[in-house]
């Protein structure tokens, strides 16, 4: 589904003029993706009683044309929240919130609203650290960094964590890599992707899995705020290893052990992203570019 986006017009509470602190910003969607300029709701009483009766009736003429303009959103300054229990009474509902504002909407068609959910997912992302080392026959092989969280689980796990607003999987994997354990990377694949049903904040989990190498040579120095330690493994070795395995007392992440198995097997061949655009695929190996 495409994102939603709209021309907000800004309502001034003083009755004229430019409001400068943008306390109540209202929004018609003429369909789900595009916005119209004129909302119909230019000012609104700055007393509270009359504001609710106010809003009563500007919903109503708009259910009227509801049929080609569906979507009625509100953007609210946290500073003026007294506005909305005046909103919830006329049937409009919380849609989420950020610290600095609420934003409400209510749907102006009888048909079942399409308007979509807010948050049904949380997205994560860690970074698999690969790089080539001699073991002590002098012999070449690839390791793989795992760590052990502070505050957490304490299992082995790679470094990661969420995705946060205006970052992309990739962008969230290479920063939690580089402020855990203190390492410059660039990602080479997409291991894999995993999706578990009401995770942490009863909603729906996704997590990405990329492959990286060090862009400059070095060993890991933990966030002691966030990483208790961090240690090179065998890859082969972990890729051999069961779900219940353990390593000096605490137990690998079965996540983890199962994106190592995935990435052994595939012998090389990740799924490459590229950038196109403003949006990101994600490619099988034989596809070289999209056009």
């Amino acid at each position: 589904m495409k994102s939603m986006s709209t021309s907000s017009i800004v309502v001034d509470l003083n009755g004229g003029g430019q409001c400068m602190e943008r306390p109540l910003v209202f929004g018609i969607y003429k369909n789900l993706y595009a916005a119209i300029n004129d909302t119909t709701i230019s000012t609104y009483p700055q007393n509270l009683g009359d504001f609710g009766g106010y809003m009563n009736e500007k919903i109503q003429l708009l259910k009227k044309n509801g049929a080609e303009n569906p979507v009625l959103w509100v953007h609210v300054d946290v500073k003026y929240a007294a506005y909305i229990p005046q909103l919830l009474k006329n049937k409009m509902t919380l849609h989420r919130t950020q610290d600095n504002f609420i934003i409400l909407s209510i749907w102006l068609r009888p048909d079942k609203s399409l308007i979509p959910e807010c948050g049904t997912h949380i997205g994560g992302a860690c970074g698999m650290v690969i790089r080539d080392a001699k073991n002590t026959s002098g012999v070449v092989k690839k390791q793989v960094l795992l760590i052990r969280e502070k505050h957490r689980s304490r299992n082995w796990e790679f470094p990661g964590g969420a995705v946060e607003l205006g970052q992309t999987f990739i962008d969230a994997a290479v920063k939690e890599v580089f402020e855990e354990v203190n390492l410059q990377v660039k990602v080479i694949g997409l291991v894999g992707i995993t999706e578990n049903l009401h995770s942490r904040y009863d909603k729906n989990n996704i997590y990405m899995c990329f492959a990286c190498v060090m862009t400059v040579e070095a060993e890991p120095v933990v966030n002691p705020v966030e990483i208790l330690t961090a240690q090179w493994f065998d890859l082969d070795r972990l890729a051999r290893e069961e779900r219940q395995s353990t390593v000096n007392g605490y137990p690998i992440s079965p996540k983890v052990l199962n994106f190592i198995k995935i990435y052994v097997q595939a012998q090389g061949k990740l799924i490459q992203p590229e950038q196109v655009g403003d949006h990101w695929y994600f490619k099988y190996p034989p596809i070289n570019t999209i056009q």
